[in-house]
């Protein structure tokens, strides 16, 4: 899976929206809909932002275990 692909998932899974996780983060939802489509990919500190957010190490995020 992408990372994208696997940030959509960890999104849905604890059941919240873009709109939600991009005021949880400090993003604007555009970015975070960016990230999901692959159009952009986040770099280090965002993704540790992103998931702290969703509860996941960073590693989950790009395909990797923790």
């Amino acid at each position: 899976m992408t990372t994208g692909e696997l940030l959509r998932a960890a999104r849905e899974k604890v059941g919240i929206s873009q709109a939600k996780l991009a005021s949880l983060t400090g993003m604007h939802r555009q970015q975070l809909y960016r990230y999901e489509k692959g159009i952009n990919e986040p770099e280090l500190p965002q993704l540790r932002l992103l998931a702290r957010a969703l509860g996941v190490e960073p590693g989950e995020l790009i395909g990797r275990d923790g």
